[in-house]
């Protein structure tokens, strides 16, 4: 029984490895606090807005001021806003001033909205400063169904 027992533990072992794996790459993230100034709660890395946006669970999201969100210039990665998401607002620090200093930058592109006859688009942007892209910043699309 017990050569049995340690071969089923030996034939499980990778898959609860990937599982893991998958599960860390696939979680909903959450905003933590900023490095920058010790008080926000916010966003101070792409993949993770990047997640919380398209998990629509949250409308505002706050990006830590002072902190430049770099893109890989050679993969597409932009943050996608579709048809009946509600309105959303992203903005700079908890005042969305552009002296809080949040920089997108770099990637093919930034921002994706895609609307439809079904339902619009409504994204608010504030106090963020997008530069450096491949392509184009962003990219508003409008398509009849």
């Amino acid at each position: 029984m017990e050569i049995e027992s340690n071969f089923n533990m030996v034939l499980w072992r990778p898959v609860l490895v990937v599982f893991f794996l998958w599960m860390q790459q696939n979680a909903s993230a959450e905003p933590s606090l900023c490095p920058s100034d010790q008080t926000t709660v916010g966003y101070s890395d792409w993949a993770t807005l990047k997640a919380d946006v398209a998990a629509q669970e949250i409308t505002n999201f706050i990006i830590c001021p002072d902190t430049a969100l770099r893109l890989d210039d050679n993969k597409v990665d932009e943050l996608w806003f579709g048809n009946n998401q509600a309105e959303t607002t992203v903005q700079c620090g908890s005042t969305g001033e552009l002296n809080n200093n949040c920089i997108v930058q770099g990637g093919t592109s930034h921002v994706w909205m895609k609307g439809g006859s079904s339902g619009g688009v409504n994204v608010t942007f504030r106090g963020i400063k997008f530069q450096n892209s491949t392509r184009w910043s962003a990219v508003v699309s409008y398509r009849c169904e």
